[in-house]
């Protein structure tokens, strides 16, 4: 969507003392990740935001969130799929929209895309390297092993590719995770320090 409708829609549900400092801090950290790269983003004035209503620790979420999963730091686009790992990715998960009334029911996690690039042999080897020979026949069994924990809807995911592929696909993980185990994981990466402030975000 365009940029500065989002970001008025994003500060009134921020700024709003109904939504929770949780949720509040969920979106600031979602706007952050699709438009840190824009010139005017305006994540410094949502994490303002954040912080009128007593959310320091979670500005300094905000902060960490894009120290561990920024554009600087992760491949590819997430958001607009040029040349990335996910690329056609925003074409795929908004193929059908039209006349769905609930968007969310849509969203299909990126190992989805993942496998299903990788069953087809279009997975992209500068991304994605092996050990060994390389493989050029038909993929049908797959170990996926994510250091860091998977999602329930990824697990649900790829039951529903073993159920519809000819594929057997095995998925483990060091944790099950949710948003909270999550940001857990990036607090414990970049743990606060005495005296320190997030002031220059």
């Amino acid at each position: 969507g365009d940029h500065s409708t989002m970001l008025k829609q994003v500060t009134e549900l921020v700024s709003n003392e109904s939504t929770s400092l949780e949720d509040a801090t969920r979106l600031v950290m979602l706007f952050m990740l699709r438009f840190e790269s824009n010139s005017n983003s305006g994540v410094r004035s949502l994490i303002n935001a954040l912080r009128k209503r007593g959310g320091e620790a979670e500005a300094r979420q905000v902060h960490n969130l894009q120290r561990f999963a920024g554009v600087n730091v992760r491949k590819g686009d997430l958001f607009k799929g040029e040349g990335g790992a996910t690329s056609n990715i925003t074409g795929k998960l908004f193929k059908g929209l039209k006349g769905v009334e609930n968007v969310y029911t849509q969203h299909q996690p990126l190992l989805k895309l993942i496998l299903e690039d990788l069953l087809r042999g279009r997975l992209r080897s500068n991304l994605f390297p092996t050990l060994g020979p390389q493989y050029d026949g038909k993929v049908t069994t797959v170990v996926v092993f994510v250091i860091g924990g998977v999602t329930y809807e990824e697990a649900y995911t790829v039951y529903q590719l073993n159920s519809t592929l000819k594929s057997q696909i095995v998925l483990g993980g060091t944790s099950i995770l949710n948003s909270r185990a999550f940001l857990d994981q990036v607090e414990h990466a970049f743990p606060a320090q005495q005296g320190a402030n997030t002031a220059d975000l």
